[in-house]
């Protein structure tokens, strides 16, 4: 699957029943770069006879059943499984390490629930217990980086709340990242705060430098309202991300840089999306109440809570189809790719990328990073900074010098160059990766169609079209064992 890349992403936090399939494709549609799955326990999944790992052909995903009642205990998607955080509660390495394997192959992460402060979890010596083990916390993940995370290739990391000082909050950061993980997330609350408590964030600072003198990535999560918020404090603090619960739970679309969705328009998004996906219909029918909760029209709220079946909720909400196509709107990731485009004048071709159906395209192909070479001969001031845009569609932009050319070619997996850069074909080439080649007047043909309209940011079809034929059909088609040239 790939080990995460934590860096700069605003995520869906783990919430027990919220965070079941269908909140997660929608955070994700929405514009979460990762989302983390409900907690499930070690025992749920190897006590009495071991959940199995069952492909579900009818809605075209992972589900892990649990016999002999075949209860679905968990079940990912495709179009998740490279962004998605496996949450586990356990007081055992032993079996952490049993229940963790069962998943590992199906997940891009597995994190181990240290600060959930319920009856359930604390009593077992599980979630926010684990801050008054810290031994068997150490020894939990140091089992599930050795026996899991490197066999496996997945990340592991750990969600903790802050301790009574913050000299114990520290030193016990400093264990935590001599584990092996990946990364740690920060409730800024300690255990007895309830949520209605402001988070602290009074020595974040200090957590953050820790992390990073250790490089472990960090995030935060508590009192992040939405994508503009995560934003800000990823910045503030200088953090790796954040995780969003209780903004999430109210409204998932709260990850959407242009802004929330309506509740009208969210709940009708969920219950297609859980009808795709064929959701738990008690769940749907849970997690479609708490949307609801803002302002609504009552005699559809009270249909919705009265309803006993998938088709009564759709009556409630005036909803004919039997399925929608909700999940075909969230890219599949694949693993994750990167491609660079090399020429005389990027600046221009930043440009022609930086629109909508493009964007779609590269997302679409599976590339999770955009690299565009600028050359010595152009200034910096002459690339407008288009991150969100490409953020938007789960994309990290990047801007390559001369300096570093050389590291993200090898970072690469396809390049897009002139035939006139010869320096950059010998580089592509000596290094085995893939390069398509377009000529200057192919170029110039893309830079020049309705310029006015690309600052409008207003792509014509026509140009689209273009773009479409001579770029995607080719990376579409590129074979992972030879050159391919225009």
């Amino acid at each position: 699957m790939g080990l995460l890349n934590y860096s700069n992403k605003i995520c869906l936090a783990p919430m027990v029943r919220i965070g079941e399939l269908p909140t997660r494709l929608l955070a994700l549609r929405y514009g979460a770069n990762l989302v983390w799955g409900p907690e499930i326990v070690d025992k749920a999944l190897v006590g009495g006879t071991l959940v199995q790992r069952i492909v579900n052909d009818r809605v075209n995903c992972i589900d892990f059943v649990k016999p002999p009642t075949n209860k679905v205990l968990f079940r990912v998607h495709p179009l998740e499984a490279n962004r998605l955080v496996f949450q586990l509660g356990s007081a055992s390495p032993d079996l952490a390490v049993q229940a963790a394997k069962l998943v590992a192959d199906d997940v891009a992460g597995i994190d181990l629930n240290c600060g959930c402060p319920k009856h359930f979890s604390v009593h077992a010596g599980m979630g926010a217990g684990l801050l008054k083990e810290p031994d068997r916390l150490i020894s939990i993940l140091r089992a599930l980086v050795k026996e899991v995370g490197v066999p496996h290739n997945v990340s592991i990391s750990c969600k903790i709340r802050l301790l009574e000082t913050k000299e114990k909050t520290l030193a016990l950061v400093e264990r935590l990242c001599s584990t092996g993980i990946r990364a740690i997330t920060i409730h800024c609350r300690t255990t007895p705060m309830r949520n209605t408590e402001p988070a602290n964030r009074g020595y974040l600072h200090d957590i953050v430098d820790l992390c990073k003198k250790h490089n472990v990535a960090i995030l935060v999560n508590g009192d992040v309202s939405g994508y503009e918020d995560g934003k800000k404090l990823i910045e503030q603090y200088k953090l790796d991300g954040v995780l969003i619960a209780r903004a999430a739970e109210k409204n998932v679309s709260c990850f959407r840089s242009e802004g929330p969705l309506s509740n009208r328009n969210l709940a009708l998004d969920y219950l297609k999306m859980a009808l795709e996906v064929e959701n738990n219909f008690g769940n749907t029918k849970y997690c479609l109440t708490q949307i609801m909760q803002g302002a609504f029209r009552k005699d559809v709220r009270q249909a919705a809570q009265c309803a006993k079946s998938y088709d009564e909720l759709k009556n409630a909400f005036a909803l004919e189809q039997k399925h929608s196509d909700a999940s075909g709107i969230v890219s599949a990731p694949g693993h994750e790719k990167s491609i660079m485009f090399a020429f005389e004048n990027s600046s221009k071709l930043l440009k022609a990328l930086s629109n909508e159906i493009t964007a779609k395209q590269l997302a679409a192909s599976s590339f999770t990073k955009l690299i565009v070479y600028k050359p010595d001969s152009e200034k910096i001031e002459d690339y407008p900074d288009y991150n969100e845009k490409f953020k938007s569609h789960g994309i990290d932009l990047m801007i390559a010098s001369t300096d570093d050319l050389a590291s993200k070619i090898g970072q690469s997996n396809l390049i897009v160059c002139s035939k006139e850069e010869h320096s950059i074909s010998f580089e592509a080439l000596s290094t085995h990766k893939q390069i398509l080649q377009f000529s200057s007047t192919e170029l110039e043909s893309l830079y020049n169609t309705q310029e006015e309209s690309n600052r409008a940011n207003d792509f014509p079809n026509a140009q689209a079209d273009f773009f479409y034929d001579i770029l995607f059909k080719k990376i579409k088609g590129f074979n992972t064992k030879k050159e391919v040239t225009a």
